[in-house]
């Protein structure tokens, strides 16, 4: 079951293009794993618990809404019903896990770790083979201006590998650098192999990740709490280094530059781009750029539900031509368009404010503060915690997908680390009076 976050590549049927889009559906192999892990937890336990009602409730609103959406749309499809029963069945799988290990959430992330540090070395190992010139033995790998390969180890991209590996890192980062009760130097080589192999997928959103991660560490140190002094430390240090900091060669990847000055171009214009200004951009910001576009548009007609689950990409299809005429559509196709390049601009375009509100009252509802991350008992649910809130940042900026590299195992992780120490600290306050 935890395997499952690493193997979104693995589709019945391949995963040639054309296939797949001729095919109502992609059936992935961790369906089966679902199948067969209900089917157990059925025959040992005789019953397979639904979904807890603080879940149940919302998902309901959720879909009722969108079928609503979808009728008065004229957008009700299948799409619509292959998202509800995708979202429905891999949240169940996952839920059932967590109930068939009593809510052992540290032992689930343990399991998480050790294939995590198999993944991540096959990176290294796939890596080091490119640089070999063993090309063949890989497909669609490219290189980067620095002479290094993206890799992906066993998944589908190296975007995907970064984003399965952040809780990892943000763990071994901490029992690096972290606050003294997290720290494990004897894990120097985990953090070693899982680092460089998210560092090898070159991945944008995977650099911001990393910053994301250290921005929450040196909270957690109270670098950021006005009465610490190491606040006003950092405020001197950052006064000196920033002004003098020659940016261009921070982003010294001339990749990761033309993204990063793309994007800014693109979402900081304050007005929309001219269609010659669109076609600079590179095709990653692009394919952003054009569903934020596009997704603002069934925002506007639909506010309050958008358009419905599983819609975007015929409102994508509505739209494009319209917004960037033929000659876009023969040099892009419908980039990322199913999943609308970004969770928070699909959920705009598919779910507007009521799903956009449950989304984010979720994460910043059960986020634990940095307070319990000195306690040499709670500090784990405390990185849990913060690792998952960076996949959170990372997919709301680029993955629409709403079950893919385990998602749901992420988000009720999110969920009970909170609610396990909350139960801790409660059961504590009980036994003192």
């Amino acid at each position: 079951m935890v395997c499952s976050v690493f193997l979104d590549d693995f589709i019945i049927g391949g995963t040639d293009a054309d296939a797949r889009r001729a095919s109502p559906f992609d059936f992935y192999y961790y369906y089966v794993i679902f199948l067969l892990f209900l089917f157990m937890y059925w025959r040992k336990r005789n019953h397979i618990p639904f979904l807890p009602r603080w879940f149940l409730v919302p998902m309901i609103i959720l879909f009722v809404t969108s079928l609503y959406a979808g009728l008065t749309t004229d957008k009700l499809a299948f799409s619509m019903a292959k998202q509800m029963i995708g979202i429905t069945f891999s949240a169940i799988a996952y839920y059932n896990l967590y109930r068939y290990t009593n809510f052992d959430v540290k032992k689930i992330f343990n399991i998480y770790l050790n294939i995590a540090i198999v993944v991540a070395a096959i990176g290294v190992v796939q890596e080091v083979m490119l640089l070999r010139g063993m090309i063949q033995y890989f497909n669609n790998v490219k290189r980067v201006s620095l002479g290094f390969y993206r890799v992906y180890s066993i998944m589908g991209e190296p975007y995907f590998l970064a984003v399965a590996l952040i809780p990892a890192v943000y763990y071994y980062l901490n029992s690096m650098i972290g606050v003294k009760t997290s720290r494990d130097f004897s894990n120097w080589w985990k953090l070693g192999i899982v680092l460089l192999c998210y560092l090898f997928t070159f991945s944008s959103a995977g650099i911001f990740g990393i910053g994301v991660m250290l921005l929450l560490i040196l909270n957690n140190h109270g670098v950021f709490s006005p009465s610490n002094g190491k606040f006003y430390l950092f405020i001197l240090l950052a006064l000196i280094v920033i002004p003098n900091t020659n940016m261009s060669k921070v982003f010294s990847l001339k990749e990761l530059e033309i993204r990063a000055t793309d994007s800014y171009k693109a979402f900081t214009n304050g007005k929309p781009l001219s269609k010659d200004e669109a076609a600079d951009l590179n095709s990653s910001t692009f394919a952003l750029y054009s569903n934020y576009v596009i997704a603002l548009e069934s925002f506007s007609a639909n506010p309050l539900t958008g358009s419905g689950l599983g819609t975007h990409e015929k409102t994508y299809d509505d739209y494009f031509g319209e917004k960037f005429g033929l000659a876009f559509k023969i040099m892009y196709g419908n980039f990322n368009a199913k999943d609308g390049n970004s969770l928070f601009i699909r959920m705009m375009s598919e779910t507007g404010i009521i799903g956009l509100s449950m989304l984010l009252i979720f994460i910043f509802s059960f986020r634990i503060s940095r307070k319990y991350v000195n306690d040499p008992e709670l500090w784990p649910y405390v990185i849990f915690n913060q690792g998952v809130f960076v996949v959170f940042v990372i997919r709301l900026m680029r993955t629409g997908n709403y079950i893919g590299q385990g998602f749901f195992l992420f988000f009720f992780l999110y969920y009970l680390s909170y609610v396990i120490l909350r139960f801790e600290t409660q059961k504590r306050i009980t036994a003192t009076e």
